[in-house]
């Protein structure tokens, strides 16, 4: 009897040894999961505000909404203008799923022009070890939108100042 209740003991104490490994280790029991793929839909771009602006105009915040554009760290935005200008601006200030926000700079409004707009993401996770960039460094763009800036023509009136009464 002394016999038995030692083996019930020992069999008590292996198998919590093992309850308490297997809690350790974690309900994966070894199983790996794989990191999932980065969102990689295609940009879509349906309004931009405001879509024109006066040329000599000072850093202008623009507001592009639409779907699919990923975050602020491998979402940006490109224009591009007469006389091969071909440009991706500053970081964008904030990125949404639908929507981002971005500044044009003044340099890029003083003439008139017809800036094409897009929205460009990048579907890969940063390099861990440096590497030189490859062009282009996106993967998808969006459609392209038209962004004016146009001639400000200035009227002025004069001022007439009269004294008494006629």
């Amino acid at each position: 009897m002394l016999a038995t209740n030692k083996i019930k003991w020992s069999i008590s104490i292996i198998l919590g040894g093992l309850l308490l490994v297997l809690a350790l280790i974690g309900g994966n029991w070894g199983t790996s999961y794989a990191a999932s793929a980065p969102d990689c839909a295609v940009p879509s771009i349906t309004l931009v505000n405001p879509s024109v602006v006066p040329s000599g105009s000072p850093d202008t915040v623009i507001v592009i909404t639409g779907s699919n554009f990923g975050n602020i760290d491998d979402t940006r935005v490109r224009l591009q203008g007469s006389g091969g200008l071909d440009v991706i601006l500053t970081q964008p200030l904030a990125v949404y799923p639908t929507a981002l926000s971005v500044t044009v700079t003044d340099t890029l409004l003083t003439e008139p022009n017809l800036y094409i707009l897009t929205v460009v993401k990048s579907c890969h996770a940063p390099p861990t070890i440096p590497v030189l960039p490859l062009f282009p460094d996106w993967d998808v763009e969006s459609n392209e939108v038209p962004f004016t800036v146009y001639a400000a023509e200035y009227f002025y009136l004069p001022i007439i100042a009269t004294t008494g009464a006629r």
